[in-house]
């Protein structure tokens, strides 16, 4: 038996980032429970927050923001995203060379 899990239009979530590993741009797909205010950081293996891509208001539903990292150096790095509402995730993201 497969379950398939589909977001709930009322749960703010990150759907998903893609591709992941990526050269230089990738997709930040997010699922908002509300329209707000939303901020996207790029942070490194050290904790230091390197980009933020993204820091504006956005309208509820689905979101589909590009990161570009063309000026990071390749590895390791987490993309966190806040919003007005109390929501805060963080995912793995691999910048390949």
């Amino acid at each position: 038996m497969r379950t398939t899990i589909q977001p709930s239009h009322n749960t703010t979530s990150i759907a998903g980032i893609y591709p992941n590993p990526f050269n230089s741009t990738t997709m930040l797909e997010l699922n908002l429970a509300h329209s707000g205010y939303v901020q996207v950081t790029i942070v490194n293996v050290l904790g230091r927050e390197v980009s933020r891509p993204v820091a504006s208001w956005h309208q509820r539903g689905t979101q589909r923001l590009m990161i570009d990292a063309d000026y990071l150096p390749a590895g390791i790095y987490f993309v966190r995203v806040v919003t007005g509402d109390g929501f805060s995730q963080v995912r793995k993201i691999l910048l390949l060379p």
